[in-house]
């Protein structure tokens, strides 16, 4: 894995060691492929609910 980034897959089974359910966002999509990959995101995390992360989102603690 060269760029360090993880394929849909790899999230879902690096998920899988979490004792607690989390939020997640997802960030640096490829460009073209946004649609595909959410899907295939969406398929594989099972009980999680991805979000991808939007230009200029704000997060308050």
């Amino acid at each position: 894995m060269v760029s360090k980034h993880l394929c849909p897959d790899l999230l879902a089974a690096e998920l899988q060691k979490l004792y607690h359910r989390c939020e997640i966002h997802i960030t640096h999509l490829k460009p073209g492929q946004i649609e595909l990959t959410m899907a295939e995101i969406e398929g594989d995390l099972g009980n999680f609910e991805p979000r991808m992360l939007q230009n200029n989102q704000v997060f308050e603690f």
